[in-house]
C-alpha cells in the first residue's frame, strides 16, 4: 500500500482513539506502520491485525496463527504464536487503544511527548526489541505524523471534544439527601466542570432537565446529548446509603465501553484524593441505553455520609472540578486560571466592560441563562452568561446589536450588518484560533471570542 494511503486510511481511527483513550495518535500510526510494513504483512492482510496484538483466550476476537520473530535471551528466534483476527480496522485500532490501558502501560496514558511513549512502550515490555523506540521516532518524525496528535476528529485544532454533562437530577426531582442535598451540590459541582472545560477550549452542552419526574428528565438530558453529536456523556451525582455507604464510583454500560478507561481515571483520581475507590461498574442505567455517545454516571461520593462530605468540604470542589476535567483532558491548565463560584452565580472567566455590554445585549434580546433567568450586566463572564449565549448562532445576514459588538471585537466597522467583510474577517479570526472557518458564530466561536 502506498505509504501516504497508509496513513490516510487509519489516521482518523487513530485521531479518535487518541480523544477516548489518550493514546497518541503518532504512536498509533508509527507502530501501524511498523508492525504491518505498512500494510504489507500477512497478519494485516488476512486478519486486519496492524500491530501484531496476540490472541489470548476471552479477548472476544478470532484467531490466525502466524509465525513471528522474538528476541529471547538476546537472539533473534522465529517462533509460532495465535494471532488477533478484526473485522476492520477501526475495530483493530479501538482495541490497540484499550490493550494499553492495562495496569502494565499505565506510564503511557496522556503523556503528551511521542519520544516519551515510544520509550516506555520498550521499557513496559510491548516490544522485545531494544531499538524499538528509535524506529517509532525516526517514522514520526520522517512523516510528521505528530500533527496529528493537536486534532480531534473533525480535524479542528487542540483535539477538543463536544461534551454533555448533567449535575444531579432537577429541581423537581432532586435525588438523594443527606447531610448535603444532591441536587444543589452537583449543580454547583457541574458550573465549576463547565468553567473550566470551557477556558481550555471545548465545547459543553447543557443536559439538565426540569422535568418534573425521574424518567422526564432522564430523557431530556439523553436527547440534548445525542441531538448535539456529543463526543462523551457525564452525569454527576452523589450516593446515599443511610449513612453506611461512602466512596466513589463510576456507572458504564460495559467494560468493552469507549467510557471504561476514562471512569477507570475517575475512579482513580478521586480515590488518590482520600475517597474509598468503589471502582467501575457495569449497570443497565437509562442513559447506557438511550445516550449515543460513550457515557458515565460518576457519583462522587456518599451525600449522606458525614466523612465523604468532610473530604469534599475539605478537597474543595474547585480541586475536585478540575481533577474531573483533568481526567477528560491531561492538557487542562491549572485550577488557579479559571475563578469560579457557585450555581447561583456567575463563574467569572474575565471581567471586563466589554461582556458588560455583552450582557446587556443578551438581556435586550430576552436571552436568559440556564435557569430562566436574566442576566446580571457585572461584566463577569461566566458559566450562567455563558450558558445563554450557547443559546445563540450568528450568522451570515444577521442584523442585530449582536452582530455590532461582534464586529467591534474582530476589529470591521461596527455597523450591526452581516455582511462580507464580517464574514472574511470573522473567518480569518476562526482560522487564528484554530477554529472551522465557517463564519458561525456558536459555542467554540463564543468562548474564544470572550476570551
Amino acid at each position: 500500500m502506498e505509504q501516504q494511503l497508509f496513513i490516510n486510511t487509519i489516521k482518523d481511527a487513530a485521531i479518535t482513539t487518541q480523544a477516548n483513550y489518550k493514546i497518541l495518535a503518532s504512536i498509533t500510526i508509527a507502530q501501524a506502520i511498523l508492525e504491518s510494513g505498512w500494510g504489507t504483512s500477512d497478519l494485516f492482510k488476512k486478519a486486519n491485525n496492524s500491530f501484531g496484538i496476540k490472541w489470548v483466550e476471552g479477548c472476544g476476537f478470532d484467531k490466525i496463527l502466524k509465525s513471528t520473530k522474538e528476541v529471547i535471551d538476546g537472539e533473534e528466534t522465529t517462533v509460532k504464536a495465535y494471532f488477533r483476527k478484526y473485522d476492520s480496522l477501526d475495530d483493530n485500532i479501538k482495541d490497540h487503544a484499550i490493550f494499553l490501558q492495562k495496569d502494565r502501560y499505565k506510564n503511557l496514558i496522556g503523556d503528551p511527548e511521542y519520544k516519551s511513549v515510544a520509550n516506555k512502550l520498550y521499557e513496559d515490555g510491548y516490544s522485545t526489541s531494544p531499538d524499538y523506540p528509535n524506529q517509532l521516532i525516526k517514522i514520526i518524525e520522517q512523516y510528521e505524523l505528530n500533527k496529528f496528535d493537536t486534532m480531534n476528529v473533525n480535524t479542528k485544532g487542540g483535539n477538543k471534544m463536544i461534551i454533555g454533562l448533567r449535575g444531579g437530577h432537577s429541581p423537581n426531582c432532586i435525588g438523594a439527601v443527606g447531610v448535603v442535598d444532591e441536587y444543589n451540590t452537583m449543580q454547583m459541582f457541574y458550573d465549576k466542570v463547565v468553567a473550566i472545560l470551557l477556558a481550555n477550549g471545548h465545547t459543553v452542552i447543557d443536559c439538565n432537565s426540569n422535568a418534573s419526574d425521574q424518567i422526564g428528565e432522564l430523557s431530556e438530558g439523553a436527547t440534548k446529548a445525542n441531538d448535539a453529536m456529543v463526543h462523551l456523556f457525564i452525569s454527576f451525582h452523589m450516593n446515599a446509603s443511610n449513612g453506611e455507604g461512602h466512596g466513589t464510583e463510576a456507572l458504564i454500560a460495559s467494560t468493552n465501553s469507549e467510557s471504561y478507561p476514562l471512569a477507570q481515571r475517575l475512579c482513580d483520581a478521586f480515590g488518590s484524593l482520600g475517597f474509598t475507590n468503589r471502582g467501575v461498574k457495569v449497570v443497565g442505567d437509562y442513559e447506557m441505553h438511550y445516550i449515543n455517545a460513550p457515557n458515565i454516571i460518576f457519583e462522587t461520593c456518599f451525600c449522606d455520609n458525614a466523612a465523604d462530605v468532610a473530604l469534599f468540604n475539605e478537597i474543595g470542589m474547585d480541586k475536585l472540578a478540575l481533577t474531573v476535567c483533568k481526567a477528560i483532558d491531561a492538557n487542562i491548565s491549572a485550577v488557579d486560571s479559571v475563578a469560579t463560584e457557585p450555581a447561583t452565580t456567575n463563574s467569572p472567566v474575565t471581567t471586563n466592560a466589554g461582556v458588560g455590554q455583552l450582557q446587556h445585549i443578551l438581556n435586550n434580546m430576552g436571552i436568559t441563562d440556564k435557569n430562566g433567568n436574566s442576566l446580571g450586566e457585572d461584566g463577569i463572564m461566566g458559566a450562567l452568561t455563558l450558558s445563554a449565549l450557547n443559546k445563540i448562532i450568528v450568522k451570515r445576514g444577521d442584523n442585530s446589536d449582536l452582530v455590532k459588538w461582534i464586529q467591534a471585537k474582530i476589529g470591521v466597522s461596527a455597523d450591526g450588518s452581516y455582511g462580507p467583510n464580517t464574514f472574511n474577517a470573522l473567518c480569518e479570526f476562526q482560522r487564528s484560533n484554530d477554529l472551522a472557518a465557517d463564519g458561525i458564530v456558536g459555542p467554540n466561536t463564543w468562548a474564544a471570542l470572550i476570551k
